[in-house]
């Protein structure tokens, strides 16, 4: 049985998350760890006299929402679903019962730019999402599950995306998916390889998967890809996100971060490891660019 893992911090955007979790787990047999993380330290950091008397309080009164949840989800939804309330950093502790429950992924909600998951959590989906030990998938606060059919991979950094792939035909086949993988080109464009070969390296690789291959020539990359998820009627976009060395230099020019702040439909992440060598030629590229 698969195991799905959702944070919340009880607010709506996460309840939509939880929803959207529990519509996935149904069709895919899955079980769901619903997940607290009280990060008094990143909350309460100015009054640090007052932790010990006020973290007993907020694990209680945690554990007691949970629970609520929990009973109420359990009624109305044939889903396994268990409920772990826990103290410590968040993206810490999510990781650790990731791996200790061999989590498949993470369903965590987004309000989009401005706010991730309310600043209770100490943490905002885009970090998240780039240290996360397995794959997240990010749900608007306005998206709802109605089946996924077609799934959109965008890919624009570099070439090494057969793990990933990999890992996302497995994601799909529960929803028997089309995964249109899609590489929308511009001027500016970060082009490592010529295209043509890694194109025939994917055709190569997965000979039998359910999938096709789209290039489009947009000079406004984010803008092509949400034309296309528009056009073609795409439940789910994904996209590889890389390991934190340049995080920062990577990810604020890159589509990653516009899309995680733009997408109407839910967005499923996957952490990419990058080589060093790759590691310092995007950075002198993105530098480079920075002052172009």
């Amino acid at each position: 049985m698969k195991t799905i893992l959702v944070p919340t911090d009880f607010s709506a955007v996460a309840c939509n998350a939880l929803e959207y979790a529990l519509a996935v787990a149904t069709v895919t047999q899955s079980r769901i760890l619903l997940v607290h993380v009280v990060d008094v330290a990143s909350t309460f950091s100015q009054y640090h006299t007052f932790l010990d008397s006020v973290t007993s309080q907020l694990l209680a009164d945690a554990e007691h929402e949970l629970k609520t949840i929990a009973e109420k989800k359990r009624i109305s939804v044939p889903v396994k679903l268990q409920t772990v309330c826990t103290l410590g950093n968040f993206v810490a502790e999510v990781n650790s019962l990731a791996t200790q429950n061999a989590v498949d992924f993470v369903v965590m909600g987004t309000h989009g730019q401005g706010g991730i998951l309310d600043k209770i959590f100490g943490t905002n989906a885009l970090a998240f999402m780039n240290q996360a030990k397995c794959p997240v998938l990010l749900v608007p606060q306005n998206a709802t599950f109605k089946g996924i059919h077609q799934i959109a991979f965008a890919y624009d950094l570099d070439s090494e995306v057969t793990s990933v792939l990999r890992q996302l035909f497995q994601w799909a086949t529960p929803f028997n998916a089309q995964v249109s993988i899609i590489n929308c080109l511009s001027e500016r464009q970060l082009n490592l390889v010529p295209d043509f070969s890694l194109l025939q390296s994917i055709i190569k690789t997965f000979p039998v998967e359910n999938y096709s291959l789209i290039q489009r020539k947009e000079d406004d990359v984010v803008k092509g890809i949400f034309d296309f998820v528009q056009e073609n009627q795409t439940e789910v976009l994904a996209i590889a996100t890389h390991e934190k060395v340049f995080l920062e230099e990577l990810l604020h020019r890159s589509v990653s971060k516009r899309l995680l702040f733009q997408t109407q439909v839910p967005l499923l992440a996957f952490q990419e490891t990058i080589s060093y060598p790759k590691k310092i030629q995007l950075h002198e590229q993105l530098t480079q660019e920075s002052y172009s």
